[in-house]
């Protein structure tokens, strides 16, 4: 796995060893990314579930201002720090702790949310739908911010609520990427 794009184009990545992580392809960060590339510039991101860091280190690298890293297992943590030294970037921020947890506990005004949780479900839980579902997720949206969420493409459908709206989704092979707007309120 490698930065595909941007000031650090070709740095490998690494993958956090001793967890069960999922890194997204490559050609479904290009697909992504093609259809964020606009919004690059100057955003400020969250990449939830962060794993390798993958996404949030890809949008730094295609332009983005800053990006949050949360994942809750501390062996992810350091190596998105690792993979963060290795390219070079800056603007970053790593913090250890729940996904759902953060979503709960924090406001911010971010403009793109990367959230790819794990497949599997947890006790049950469809950790995708609960992201989707949150009421408190649009609280850390700036205006017009855009959730990309990926799932398996066998999943259900996630569709928005009153406070967030689902634009579109695109499947490639077995992943799904849903892509959803904050509604003004």
């Amino acid at each position: 796995m490698r930065v595909i794009s941007g000031s650090a184009r070709g740095i490998p990545l690494q993958v956090p060893p001793g967890v069960e992580v999922r890194p997204t392809a490559d050609r479904v960060r290009e697909a992504l990314f093609s259809m964020v590339a606009e919004r690059l510039p100057g955003a400020r991101c969250l990449d939830l579930f962060a794993g390798s860091g993958a996404l949030g280190i890809e949008a730094l690298s295609r332009g983005a201002e800053s990006c949050f890293f949360v994942d809750k297992e501390g062996v992810c943590c350091d190596t998105i720090r690792g993979n963060l030294r290795k390219s070079g970037l800056v603007g970053a921020e790593v913090l250890k702790v729940e996904a759902m947890d953060f979503i709960e506990s924090h406001l911010g005004n971010f403009d793109l949310i990367f959230a790819d949780p794990p497949y599997k479900k947890r006790g049950g839980t469809d950790l995708a739908a609960v992201v989707v579902g949150s009421e408190k997720l649009p609280c850390l949206m700036a205006e017009g911010a855009i959730l990309v969420l990926e799932s398996r493409k066998s999943q259900d459908e996630y569709h928005g609520s009153d406070r967030l709206e689902r634009l579109q989704s695109r499947d490639y092979g077995e992943t799904r990427l849903a892509f959803f707007r904050r509604v003004n309120s």
